[in-house]
């Protein structure tokens, strides 16, 4: 129900702007002082004696916080508009939208710089760690839930407000086992899962968006139910594999926030932000990693990481970062439990001039060989960091020939494989015959207990056991929006098949073409996880399907918001739908009541 022109008390709806995790978002204006503010809206049903509570849950979470990193609350009420009962929360409006927004209009083939990461992170520690010390765990950490403050001073470098407190748990209530997992799966922790969030609940899903930021993807992929197992149980990649300007020490330090256990992380998200901070300062040692007390871990901290500093060592030189000098004021918990302390010398002054003539050459014994120790040290280091180089640069070289032979093979393969679809334009830049990984479309390699894609005997297998599930499989390294996707299926057991196109793994939201294993298909719109809204349903007459063990050539023409179908080189039908328009290609299996098992071979895309 689309509210934009009615009347909130003194509050005009003008638009609605996005979704919050309990209602509806509108700009508005305050008739009062003519202000645009934002509404959230919440529909109180009355059957549902829980959705006003829900309200006041997040209006009373909101309301302890008071914070420059948090967006305020200005107002709250409820309402009944054409017979609906309505409750409303009023905050700031801000036009610049969110960090996820932000992110996305970055250009596609640039990281985001560490020192701007640094500020982002900060300035979200220093928000959640305010409510943590409040008793509030927010739950919903991602960027999307940050909006961005312009700022004229520094124009890269926005401010982040955390919003969306709709799923905020009170620490001092018990968390009830019988309530779903709330959140965003993506960046929810092992303990969300099991519905027993914590304040390092937070701090986990603060490193995954560190993560995704410093990356440009998300540690773990796919849907719920797959995300749901490695989080649990599966160790994130470093980010450096993704990143070469990583340092190794902020590998440590996001692998330790995304440790499985709350009580393995940093004692609080304060903590976990300065580590973040020194561990990209150039030449910054590994850190050693402090896990907090199983009683710091499940009860908000208050207290801040404090590390003796070795001495510097040779090392080849990092990122530099900037230091916002305003964070200090922002991460400064009580530290006084765990400061390091001096403790005074016991030897008295009167000791005598023998004493203290031998302790004087034994220091500089120890001083000489402290000194030949860090020469060695020092050259042994160069040494190393020369043959580091000169590998570096022999790998680069080769990824640059291979590069070269990819783009020169798929610029030959183009001329001679003219796109065979309507409007028969296009260029060829995807041409895969999935014998294995060989050319970089980062297909996904799993194997798990009931289902995997795998590359084996010369194909891309995919098997799904569960019934009544699909099992999706991803080109990680594709994004398109106009395109021509054609690939064979052979069925080697099982219910169904297809092809994945324009899909948000973050969001669970694709579109796919299943073809049936009786020669029946359904052109599906996915929005959302276990979501699926059939666009087009047949079955394909019997001379045009190919049964048993024989391949069945898929394809779609995917042109703005209109969809093509093929099966075998023959048209079937045309969709339209504007839901989506740009994503990754994937593959997948799907069952109804028998495992299935599929192998697919010879992926084309032509971009038109």
């Amino acid at each position: 129900m689309n509210l934009a022109g009615q009347q909130v008390d003194r509050y005009r709806l003008i638009r609605r702007v996005g979704s919050g995790g309990m209602g509806d978002v509108y700009l508005s204006i305050d008739e009062h002082i003519e202000q645009s503010v934002a509404i959230k809206l919440i529909r109180t049903d009355a059957s549902k004696g829980g959705d006003m509570a829900l309200f006041l849950h997040e209006a009373t979470a909101i309301a302890r916080l008071d914070h420059p990193h948090i967006l305020p609350l200005y107002d709250y009420g409820e309402v009944n508009i054409e017979g609906t009962a309505l409750a409303y929360l009023v905050m700031p409006f801000r036009q610049e939208g969110t960090l996820s927004d932000w992110h996305k209009q970055l250009p596609s083939t640039e990281h985001v710089s560490l020192d701007i990461i640094v500020h982002f992170i900060q300035q979200a520690a220093a928000a959640l760690q305010h409510a943590h010390d409040r008793q509030v765990i927010h739950q919903d950490v991602k960027p999307s839930n940050f909006l961005i403050r312009a700022r004229r001073d520094i124009p890269d470098r926005p401010d982040l407000l955390l919003t969306d407190f709709g799923i905020a748990r009170f620490h001092t209530t018990d968390a009830d086992a019988s309530q779903p997992a709330r959140g965003t799966p993506s960046y929810m922790a092992p303990e969300q899962w099991r519905r027993q969030p914590v304040p390092a609940t937070d701090q986990y899903a603060l490193a995954i968006m560190a993560y995704q930021l410093i990356t440009d993807r998300l540690p773990f992929l796919g849907r719920s139910e797959h995300l749901m197992r490695q989080h649990l149980t599966a160790q994130p990649e470093a980010p450096g594999k993704y990143n070469s300007h990583v340092p190794s020490a902020l590998d440590a330090v996001i692998l330790q926030a995304l440790a499985k256990r709350p009580d393995e992380r940093f004692p609080s998200v304060a903590a976990f932000a300065q580590a973040f901070q020194q561990a990209t300062q150039p030449g910054s040692p590994r850190p050693a990693l402090i896990p907090m007390s199983k009683q710091e871990a499940y009860s908000p901290a208050h207290m801040e990481l404090v590390q003796s500093h070795p001495a510097q060592s040779v090392s080849p030189p990092s990122t530099s970062v900037h230091q916002d000098p305003q964070a200090a004021d922002r991460l400064q918990p009580d530290t006084s439990a765990i400061q390091e302390q001096i403790l005074p010398s016991r030897s008295g002054a009167g000791r005598g001039f023998l004493r203290g003539r031998s302790l004087l050459l034994i220091g500089l014994a120890l001083l000489l060989i402290v000194v030949s120790s860090g020469i060695l040290y020092a050259l042994n280091s160069y040494k190393a960091y020369s043959l580091q180089l000169a590998a570096s640069a022999t790998v680069r070289a080769a990824t640059a020939i291979s590069t070269a032979a990819t783009a020169h093979s798929i610029a030959t393969a183009s001329a001679a494989n003219p796109n065979p679809y309507p409007p028969h334009t296009g260029r060829l830049v995807l041409n895969d015959p999935l014998k294995d990984a060989s050319r970089g479309y980062g297909w996904d390699n799993y194997n798990g207990n009931d289902e995997y894609c795998q590359f084996q005997d010369g194909a891309y297998r995919v098997q799904e056991a569960r019934i009544q599930s699909l099992y999706n499989c991803v080109a990680r390294n594709t994004d398109l929006s106009n395109f021509v996707f054609e690939i064979d299926m052979t069925f080697l057991a099982g219910d169904a098949g297809g092809i994945i196109l324009r899909d948000d793994e973050v969001h669970s939201q694709d579109y796919h073409l299943i073809l049936e294993a009786d020669g029946s298909y359904d052109f599906v719109l996915s929005p959302g996880p276990d979501i699926k809204t059939v666009l087009a349903r047949d079955k394909l007459p019997a001379f045009l399907f190919h049964k048993g063990q024989q391949a069945n050539r898929l394809a779609v023409v995917a042109r703005q918001q209109k969809f093509d179908l093929y099966v075998n080189d023959q048209f079937i039908t045309s969709v339209t739908d504007k839901s989506y328009s740009h994503g990754q290609i994937g593959v997948m299996a799907d069952t109804t009541a028998h495992t299935t098992t599929l192998l697919f071979r010879n992926a084309r895309v032509w971009q038109i």
